[in-house]
């Protein structure tokens, strides 16, 4: 099969997912590239939010697919991730473990609560997420992987942790449902039914084909200044992070069906290198100044909501009057984004717009709510 018809189906299940997980148009598009480029993925987010059931529904759309599931918690002994080791390996002195229809087998991994174990635990993942490989006593264990995803509540607290972070190249922020039309729909939809859109060899053409994408030497030296601008303002991220997202760009470049990265391929690259919540804004501005102008005029707009949210959550009952000037503020920022979207086009089908017009109706629905009895359907309306 040529790899444009491969690329359809994998577009055609994108959409199949989308269509039932509302709002999670980024996360369902980075579990794609993730796989592609066979990166680490980690969703944070409350409990309740799909990250979990986004990642089974996309295992169980591909067909002859182990899928493996673990929620870790303090407790949790190696044996249940990796394989119990067998009365008999202690005669021989030999502790292989029984590693079949685990972690290393499957084809796509998902560990919850991945940073609640303890660290005996957790350093057996380094090198099977990096590497690929399990250290089986000696045995060396070629993983069986193309997706590797974790989920956690919140991001991990001190350095003992550090060398696993690092090792999740796509981090993402997921939340949950904010317009009124897309939370009507989750409350009347059904059981996610289950499709088979492609096969593991088309997954696996996919991740070949994507090899064969070039990164030029403009793309590259374009890196080196998102590099260059990151250490300006006091950020780092490994040179192990920096060589990974160019296998992230090739799997989006191969997905639009180019043969080359191009800037706009660089939209999702600000989840490869933010370490913490705080720096999330500040790297995305410099990746976007430095690749896509227009959308980091996008994150400015984003950042005036986040600043008025602040404002909006300090009023008191009875403010109306700061009410009625925090409520225009909003609406100004949606006329403004108007005014983008009309110079751009394009700019309505990215995510961070998507992102940006969620958080105005967020907060100006809000403010609607509270001080004048107007309905969040309302407010939309209005926008």
């Amino acid at each position: 099969m040529a790899i444009a018809d491969t690329i359809k189906k994998v577009n055609s299940l994108e959409q199949y997912l989308n269509d039932y997980f509302v709002e999670k148009e980024t996360e369902i598009r980075s579990i794609l590239l993730s796989v592609i480029s066979r990166s680490p993925m980690l969703l944070i987010g409350p409990p309740g939010i799909a990250k979990t059931m986004c990642v089974q529904s996309f295992a169980k759309c591909i067909s002859e697919t182990e899928y493996f599931y673990k929620l870790l918690q303090k407790d949790t002994k190696p044996d249940e991730p990796f394989g119990v080791i067998p009365m008999s390996a202690f005669k021989t002195d030999k502790y292989c473990r029984k590693y079949q229809g685990k972690v290393p087998t499957a084809h796509v991994v998902f560990i919850d609560e991945v940073f609640k174990s303890s660290s005996l635990l957790l350093n057996h993942f380094l090198s099977i997420m990096n590497e690929k490989i399990f250290d089986n006593d000696g045995e060396i264990v070629k993983c069986q992987w193309r997706g590797f995803f974790g989920a956690s509540n919140e991001l991990p607290d001190g350095k003992e942790l550090g060398a696993l972070y690092d090792r999740w190249i796509i981090r993402l922020i997921s939340n949950g449902i904010v317009e009124q039309d897309n939370f009507v729909k989750m409350i009347k939809s059904g059981d996610f039914i289950a499709k088979e859109f492609v096969s593991l060899a088309d997954i696996d053409s996919l991740i070949e084909e994507s090899q064969k994408v070039k990164i030029t030497d403009d793309m590259a030296n374009l890196i080196y200044e998102i590099r260059y601008n990151m250490e300006n303002e006091g950020l780092f991220a490994s040179p192990r992070r920096f060589k990974s997202i160019t296998k992230i760009l090739r799997a989006i470049a191969l997905l639009r069906g180019g043969d080359s990265v191009v800037k706009t391929d660089f939209e999702i690259i600000p989840n490869c290198l933010w370490e913490d919540e705080k720096s999330i804004l500040q790297i995305t501005k410099i990746v976007l100044k430095l690749s896509i102008p227009g959308l980091a005029k996008l994150v400015d707009i984003k950042d005036n909501v986040s600043d008025i949210e602040r404002q909006a959550k300090e009023l008191k009952d009875g403010e109306t009057p700061q009410a009625v000037e925090i409520f225009n503020k909003i609406k100004d920022l949606k006329v403004e984004l108007g005014n983008l979207k009309t110079t751009d086009n394009s700019i309505a089908n990215s995510s961070i717009y998507k992102d940006v017009m969620k958080k105005i109706i967020k907060v100006g629905g809000s403010i609607g709510e509270k001080f004048f009895g107007m309905s969040r359907k309302n407010f939309e309306a209005q926008l």
